[in-house]
């Protein structure tokens, strides 16, 4: 129960701070003031907020309303998959704050008490850097609408870090070897389909009879503008591809991070992820020699870039071969130690000459 006073203030029964109508957004709210004349200059504030269409605006923005604004706006530019995504890392917002939550309420300490709730459910400082990006995208769609009077770049919290470690595993031949030895005949065609036409595990799942010719493969990718393409059947691993063929389509895999595990283990390798295939297609042809631009477009990407930090990283023992093979016309370095007289070296040094001399 709450008793209406005469000036507009009200005081719910059992509560000592005083609520009103809020003149911006037309619902009873409260002032968060315990004294009343706090109250009063609370509420004329937002009154003055009201006055100002603008102001009002911004001050009535909630963050349910720009986060559907800022998804209907990837839908249009964005993979689903991406969307997807996006979907995720702002639902977590959503589900903390709650989308009745207003913009002009975001400062750098709403941000610090998320971030710390997110670090006691687990999570790690990567993630919440990728959930921080999205809600940056929906301040400054709000920010160029007038719906967010903040500043954006003063809300990231100095202490939070991505933190990323690309993986960099990839398999060498004896080791696919010996894992595909270990599946099961349908669980191996989805690995020999990676690493053989370097796909990612969904284009792998989309991938059709019709889709594959004679010396060509069409990939149904989606998450990227490049991920759609066709991609050749490369002779290093045509017999890969043909021993998968039955097998196509390739059925679901339950749980594939443990049957990999398991896998792994029985045939004496380290742990390696359905992304490391992807990463052993591009090995194996930088190992060869294939130029990296030859690689990017294979996997879909648009530079060179993503190769050469993650996918095209010769392991050590291929280093020397890579080498060898762009030295086989060039003469070895002779006589390249400039001559020095005996009388220049430092005593001790010709001392350790002298007593080489006699035990010789």
């Amino acid at each position: 129960m709450a008793s209406r006073k005469r000036d507009g203030l009200w005081k719910q029964k059992g509560s000592r701070k005083w609520s009103c109508l809020d003149p911006v957004t037309k619902r009873r709210v409260s002032t968060g003031c315990e004294d009343k004349t706090a109250a009063k200059l609370w509420r004329a504030q937002r009154e003055r907020i009201a006055a100002d269409p603008s102001s009002a605006k911004a001050a009535s923005a909630e963050l349910g309303e720009w986060v559907e604004k800022f998804l209907a706006l990837k839908e249009r530019t964005v993979s689903a998959a991406t969307l997807q995504v996006a979907q995720q890392k702002l639902g977590h917002f959503m589900r903390i704050l709650g989308p009745g939550f207003r913009l002009a309420e975001i400062d750098p300490s709403v941000v610090d008490d998320y971030v710390a709730q997110r670090r006691t459910e687990d999570v790690t400082d990567h993630t919440i850097t990728k959930e921080w990006v999205h809600l940056r995208g929906v301040l400054k769609l709000a920010k160029r609408g007038g719906a967010y009077p903040g500043d954006i770049d003063s809300l990231r919290p100095l202490d939070l870090h991505a933190g990323y470690v690309p993986r960099k595993r990839a398999l060498t031949r004896s080791e696919l070897v010996a894992l595909l030895a270990q599946l099961e005949p349908h669980r191996a065609a989805v690995v020999a389909v990676c690493v053989a036409l370097g796909l990612r595990w969904s284009e792998a799942m989309r991938l059709l009879p019709t889709d594959i010719g004679p010396t060509e493969v069409l990939v149904r990718g989606t998450k990227t503008k490049g991920s759609r393409r066709v991609v050749p059947i490369l002779s290093l691993y045509r017999p890969l591809l043909e021993g998968a063929m039955p097998h196509i389509p390739l059925q679901p895999w339950a749980r594939v991070h443990q049957t990999l595990m398991w896998a792994c283990k029985r045939c004496g390798i380290d742990y390696c992820s359905p992304n490391d295939f992807r990463r052993t297609h591009a090995t194996l042809l930088h190992e060869s020699g294939v130029d990296r631009d030859v690689i990017r477009r294979l996997l879909g990407h648009t530079s060179t870039a993503m190769v050469d930090r993650i996918y095209g990283q010769p392991r050590t023992e291929a280093l020397k071969d890579l080498a060898e093979a762009r030295l086989l016309n060039a003469p070895p370095l002779r006589h390249c130690v400039p001559a020095f007289a005996v009388s220049e070296l430092p005593g001790i040094v010709r001392v350790a000459l002298w007593m080489r001399g006699r035990a010789a």
